[in-house]
């Protein structure tokens, strides 16, 4: 598991900072800069409940849920560097920090023609109601439907059960609800047998774990790769590299280049300093009032084997 956030961490690093991009300079979908990265990390740390680490896994502009890929676009970055407070960032997100709700209990279901209303449970403790539009989170989905499994967003409804390609867009009908995502924006292609449908970087190679394509960072899902990015997009000077000591190939600097040991972590006043790469990258707490560094010591010792890093946090007295 270590190795895996690891390096999942890195890559979504270099997915922040290149916007996921495909080859497309006009990309408008994302894109984050050194210091929204830093801003939208903290934020996540502070209001979620997360580790640095995970917070910097969630700011990343992908993620892979359920085997459907989203993305974070540039409105949401821009929203999150901007917020004030808590209660300003979870209105990003469709959400009021005043309707709370049970996550065990609560049963979702469409609020509209177009949105879902569900409960977002956080580490935080705290869980709230949310308004899901289904166009924000996939335009080619716009439509809310009631199903057996709960709602879901599709375009249609549909009979039967199956997954196939139209070029390079992913189609399923499932539940009755008929699905399109877009494999092409995300830099990948659409790909399928007699029984299910994916996308991916190509469907020619075999992969068990994460590897290097000259300077670009690869990462395997399913035994398939799924996508590549720079190595360089994380920051000037990393390169990919298979034998960098975590069981995964990761960016990072060159081991006579080091600054510190993988893994590291250390708190200094508000500041948190992570290594990542063999560099230290560092976030301020107190870019949200009143927040500071937090290394969980009980947790560590829970967890000997896993990097100092990862229970590395930003805590605000008044939040939740």
């Amino acid at each position: 598991m270590k190795s895996q956030l690891l390096s999942r961490t890195l890559m979504l690093l270099a997915i922040a900072v290149s916007g996921c991009q495909s080859g497309d300079d006009d990309d408008d979908n994302g894109g984050a800069s050194p210091g929204d990265r830093e801003k939208v990390a903290v934020t996540i740390s502070i209001c979620d409940g997360e580790s640095l680490l995970a917070g910097l896994a969630l700011e990343g502009l992908m993620t892979t849920l359920s085997g459907e890929m989203l993305k974070v676009t540039q409105d949401d970055v821009e929203c999150i560097t901007a917020a004030a407070d808590c209660n300003e960032y979870f209105a990003c997100g469709g959400m009021d920090s005043s309707k709370t709700c049970e996550a065990d209990s609560f049963e979702e279901k469409c609020a509209s023609d177009t949105a879902i209303l569900e409960c977002e449970e956080s580490d935080s403790g705290l869980s709230l109601e949310r308004t899901k539009v289904c166009a924000d989170v996939s335009p080619e989905n716009p439509t809310c439907f009631e199903t057996a499994n709960g709602p879901e967003c599709g375009l249609e409804t549909c009979t039967g059960e199956k997954e196939g390609c139209d070029g390079d867009v992913r189609e399923e009908c499932k539940d009755g609800v008929f699905t399109r995502m877009s494999c092409d924006e995300l830099g990948l292609h659409c790909f399928a047998n007699e029984t299910d449908s994916w996308c991916a970087h190509d469907d020619t190679t075999e992969c068990s774990k994460s590897f290097c394509e000259n300077n670009r960072l690869v990462s395997c899902l399913f035994g398939k790769p799924l996508f590549g990015v720079e190595c360089g997009l994380v920051e000037p000077g990393f390169v990919c590299m298979n034998d960098a000591g975590h069981g995964e190939a990761e960016c990072g600097l060159h081991k006579n280049d080091r600054e510190c040991t993988l893994g590291e972590g250390e708190c200094v006043g508000n500041l948190a300093r992570l290594c990542i790469g063999g560099k230290w990258f560092e976030f301020d707490c107190a870019l949200l009032a009143g927040a500071a560094c937090k290394f969980d010591e009980e947790a560590a010792a829970l967890e000997p084997d896993e990097e100092p890093m990862a229970f590395l946090s930003c805590v605000s007295p008044d939040w939740p």
